[in-house]
């Protein structure tokens, strides 16, 4: 038995010495004596010392334990999978995260960032990649991938006059931007200028603007949205944009001739310039000096007729295999009374461009748009046009009318009928008739994208348009019969429509079987359903489908259509 039980005191033991102590009395001899108390000392003695020896063996325990923990974690991320991707893999989950951390960021209210100083902190956050620079935290290698792949380093926005207002803030802008260029070495570089002020005293942007101006060099993409002034910060640009392949310029004031002569002067020598976007230059005289027959697409943006008339005076030097997008902001043009509606003053004009949309931005009024859509097609002859589309940002609310006469003409004044191969008008109210006899002047049509429309309630509107077009009717005149050259658009290959569903199905598969015959290329059909009117297609309607897309004959798209975006192919 071990000999400290036995020196143990039991509880009757205990409540005795307990009494004893409260009192006076001498304990009795069986109880306590000094032998008893010598025995004890001694064992608390070996007691100690075993707990001294059992605590260093905890401690040794505990680092060991601490140890085999710290290596098993290390030995088991030698063996993670993540470690044997390859680096170009790690590149692109961390292209992804900074999206969805941006698109997370863009999610936040005005108001939740109204605070100057915590708006300038996320800007300067973004300057200096602050997510990736924690991801560069995890490891060696993911430092040397995120410090030394130049993707990371090739996009800058510069999206707030806020951060510029103070001092201490645009200082250490400066600083981001110089060390993330510098990370990004040679790489070339997209840009983008948003600076919206609307202050009496306008922040200094010449800093960030010209150690941007000094790696010009590197430029491939450029946005700019800010006073025509800010562009005076830019002068070292002149003659140094070799790579620069995309431009758009846009102003929230009004550039007067010279200082149109003048910016477009410092982009004029852009060799490898394919995409040019203007808004906001009232003269396009100076245009002459770009290299415009390198352009592959032209965007301009006519913020009042005296736009139009200037763009449209442009079209004749633009190149055939241009992409010329007019934009009409409509909003801007409205008069008290619409009989006031100002003329675009068009003078007749031919131009060789092949590609051709007219695009009309934001909400607008109805009799403004159908004037200005008369007159601009009265005044044109596009006679190599092969793509046409009409645009609506604002659709299904605003919906474009048809301008059918004139359209006719400039039809047969562009010879549409031995060019025309591209026909979108997803975001134009016509009716069938109107379609109908259009469509019999474009027998070279290859595609077609056409809409119908219902009545929209939202918070922003309570409007739209109750308009039916894809009905039995049409459907059966575009089935192709005996002779083909009696029927509308032949060559159709591709069919874009929005549809309400308030056909047929047997006469909807009488239309496919007609149209998708054997050949190089599948019949094309991009079907989206508004949502309020979706139904079911008829079980022998869908078995059609599957078959004629299992002999190669059919390639089939049936979608939801957006709620409240336009659609656009």
């Amino acid at each position: 038995m071990d000999r400290s039980l036995s020196l143990l005191p039991d509880s009757s033991q205990k409540e005795q010495i307990f009494a004893l102590l409260r009192s006076h009395h001498p304990p009795p001899p069986h109880l306590v004596s000094k032998s008893t108390v010598a025995a004890i000392s001694e064992e608390v003695e070996v007691k100690a010392r075993e707990i001294l020896h059992l605590r260093e063996a905890l401690e040794r325990a505990e680092a060991e334990y601490v140890t085999l923990k710290e290596h098993c974690t290390n030995l088991r991320s030698l063996l993670a999978p993540i470690r044997r991707l390859p680096s170009e893999i790690l590149v692109q989950i961390f292209l992804f995260y900074e999206i969805v951390r941006l698109e997370v960021q863009a999610e936040e209210t005005w108001d939740s960032v109204a605070d100057e100083d915590r708006f300038s902190e996320r800007e300067l956050a973004e300057l200096g990649r602050k997510g990736l620079l924690v991801l560069s935290r995890v490891c060696v290698r993911w430092h040397d991938i995120v410090l030394g792949t130049p993707k990371f380093w090739e996009t800058f926005k510069i999206n707030s006059s806020e951060l510029w207002l103070k001092t201490k803030h645009g200082a250490k802008g400066i600083r981001l931007l110089k060390s993330a260029l510098a990370r990004g070495g040679d790489a070339p570089l997209d840009i983008s200028i948003c600076i919206l002020n609307f202050r009496r005293s306008a922040p200094d942007h010449s800093p960030v603007l010209k150690l941007l101006g000094e790696h010009s060099h590197r430029w491939k993409k450029a946005f700019f949205f800010c006073r025509s002034v800010e562009f005076d910060h830019l002068q070292n640009i002149k003659g140094k944009l070799p790579l620069l392949e995309k431009l758009e310029l846009e102003t929230h004031d009004e550039f007067d001739a010279q200082v149109a002569s003048n910016l477009v002067e410092l982009f004029a020598d852009a060799p490898r310039l394919h995409t040019l976007y203007l808004g906001g230059l009232h003269s396009l005289d100076p245009l002459a000096e770009m290299h415009l027959s390198a352009l592959r697409t032209f965007r301009f943006l006519a913020q009042d007729p005296l736009d139009v008339s200037e763009a449209v005076a442009l079209m004749p030097k633009l190149p055939e295999a241009l992409e010329f997008w007019l934009q009409l902001l409509l909003c801007n043009w409205d008069p008290e009374d619409d009989d006031d509606i100002a003329s675009l003053e068009i003078t007749p004009t031919s131009s060789d461009i092949s590609t051709f949309t007219i695009h009309i931005r934001d909400m607008f009024s109805p009799a403004i748009c159908i004037k200005a859509l008369n007159e601009l097609l009265h005044g044109l002859t596009l006679p190599r046009l092969r793509f046409l589309r009409f645009r609506s940002d604002s659709a299904p609310h605003d919906v474009l009318s048809w301008p059918h006469s004139a359209f006719l003409d400039f039809a047969t004044r562009s010879s549409f009928p031995a060019r025309l191969q591209t026909f979108i008008i997803s975001d134009v109210a016509i009716t069938e008739a109107d379609l109908v006899q259009t469509l019999a002047v474009l027998p070279l049509l290859q595609h077609l994208a056409i809409s119908d429309f219902d009545l929209i309630q939202s918070q922003r509107r309570q409007d739209g348009i109750d308009h039916l077009l894809l009905t039995d009717s049409l459907l059966t005149a575009l089935t192709i019969r005996s002779d083909p050259d009696s029927q509308l658009v032949p060559l159709l290959r591709t069919f874009v429509c929005t549809s309400r569903l308030q056909f047929t199905d047997d006469v909807f598969a009488d239309f496919l079987d007609s149209r998708c015959v054997v050949g190089d290329h599948p019949f094309s059909v991009q079907m989206s359903w508004i949502q309020t009117r979706f139904r079911q297609l008829e079980p022998q309607l869908a078995a059609r489908i599957r078959e004629l897309g299992i002999q190669k004959r059919l390639s089939w798209e049936f979608l939801r259509a957006p709620r409240w975006s336009n659609t656009e192919s």
